[in-house]
C-alpha cells in the first residue's frame, strides 16, 4: 500500500508541472509521502523547480534530488533497516521514469553521500542487492543493478578487496545482457538430434528456458506457461518456438522426464557445459531469456509478471 501510494504522488508529480520553487523541500510532498522518522519513515520529495516541465527531466530531477533530506551522518537513521530499504524501494522506482544518464547520476550522489559513512555504504549495498538482484525481489531489475554497480565501483573510496565481489556481479549482469548476441550452445533434443542455439532453424521469437528436472518451482512455472493460453497460440502459430534446456548434470532424469514437456516445445540437453563455462547467469531455476529471430536478447531472466505481459503483447499483434 505504501508502494502504491508512493508511485502515485511520483507520477503526478512527474507528469503534471508544479509551481514550486528550486531547492527546499515541499510541505505538501512531505504531508502526501512521509517525513524522516526512521523505523520505515519515508523520505520527502523534493520541490520541482518550475522551469522543469518535460517529464522525463522531471523523473531525473527527483532521483537526483531523492536523497538531499537524508543525514548520512547520522548513524542510527543509517542501521535502521526498514527505513533504508522503504526510502531505497522508492528511489529505484523512480529510475523507471527517467533516462539512463539519469540514474548513473542518482546513482553517483547517492553513493557519493552514503561513501562518507562506513554503516550507510554497508547498508546502501545491502538494500542495493537484496532488492535489484535477488532472484526472489518482486522488484528485481538488471538494468537498475547494473547502474548501481558500475558507479559503486567508480567509487575511489572503494578498497581493492571490497571490488572484487561487485566486479564479479557486474561481469554477471553484463553477461547475455538484452541487445546482445545470446551465447551460442549445444544440445541434444529429445528425440536425438544435436543442435545449436545459432543453428536451429531461425524463428520470430525464441522463448529460453533453463530448467531443472528435479526443481519443484520449475515445474509449476512450466506447468502455468504451458496453460497459458496467449503462449500456446504464439507457439501453434509459428510466432514462438520454446527452447527448453536442462543445464543439469543428471542426464538419467532428464531422459525419464522429457516427455512430461508439451510436445510443441523443443526439449533438449545441453551438451556443452553451460553450468561449468558460466556461458549464462542461472541465479535460480527456471531462468528465461526472449530472444529475438537472430539471437538478440529482448528480455534476461524477466521476473514472471513482465514475461507474461511480453506474451500478452505479442499475442495481441498477431
Amino acid at each position: 500500500m505504501k508502494l502504491m501510494c508512493f508511485m502515485m504522488t511520483v507520477a503526478a508529480v512527474v507528469i503534471t508541472a508544479c509551481n514550486g520553487s528550486a531547492g527546499g523541500w515541499s510541505a505538501k510532498a512531505t504531508d502526501t509521502i512521509g517525513v524522516v522518522t526512521g523505523e520505515g519513515g519515508e523520505l520527502p520529495l523534493p520541490v520541482m523547480p518550475s522551469g522543469i516541465t518535460d517529464p522525463t527531466e522531471r523523473a531525473d530531477y527527483l532521483m537526483a534530488h531523492f536523497w538531499d533530506a537524508m543525514d548520512f551522518a547520522d548513524g542510527r537513521l543509517c542501521r535502521d533497516t526498514a527505513f533504508m530499504e522503504q526510502n531505497f524501494v522508492n528511489f529505484i522506482q523512480l529510475h523507471h521514469y527517467g533516462t539512463t544518464d539519469g540514474s548513473h547520476a542518482a546513482m553517483r550522489r547517492l553513493l557519493d553521500a552514503a561513501v562518507t559513512s562506513e554503516s550507510a555504504l554497508a547498508m546502501i549495498r545491502y538494500v542495493a542487492e537484496r532488492y535489484l538482484n535477488d532472484p526472489e525481489s518482486p522488484m528485481r531489475d538488471e538494468r537498475t543493478w547494473t547502474v548501481f554497480l558500475e558507479e559503486l565501483l567508480a567509487t575511489d573510496e572503494l578498497s581493492e578487496d571490497d571490488r572484487l565481489r561487485p566486479a564479479a556481479q557486474l561481469a554477471t549482469a553484463r553477461k547475455n545482457s538484452p541487445g546482445t548476441v545470446a551465447a551460442d550452445f549445444s544440445y541434444v533434443t529429445r528425440d536425438g538430434r544435436r543442435q545449436t542455439l545459432h543453428g536451429a532453424p531461425a524463428a520470430r521469437r525464441t522463448l529460453l528456458l533453463f530448467y531443472d528436472p528435479s526443481c519443484e518451482h520449475c515445474e509449476e512455472e512450466i506447468t502455468a506457461l504451458r496453460d497459458n493460453d496467449m503462449l500456446g497460440m504464439l507457439v501453434s502459430g509459428g510466432a514462438l518456438r520454446v527452447l527448453a534446456v536442462c543445464a543439469e548434470e543428471d542426464r538419467a532424469l532428464w531422459e525419464r522426464t522429457k516427455s512430461d514437456l508439451p510436445a510443441d516445445w523443443t526439449v533438449a540437453y545441453d551438451v556443452s557445459g553451460i553450468l561449468q563455462k558460466e556461458l549464462y547467469a542461472l541465479p535460480a531455476m527456471p531462468t528465461i531469456y526472449v530472444l529475438d529471430s537472430d539471437n538478440t536478447v529482448v528480455l534476461k531472466d524477466p521476473r514472471m509478471d513482465v514475461l507474461y505481459g511480453w506474451i500478452a503483447d505479442e499475442a495481441s499483434g498477431l
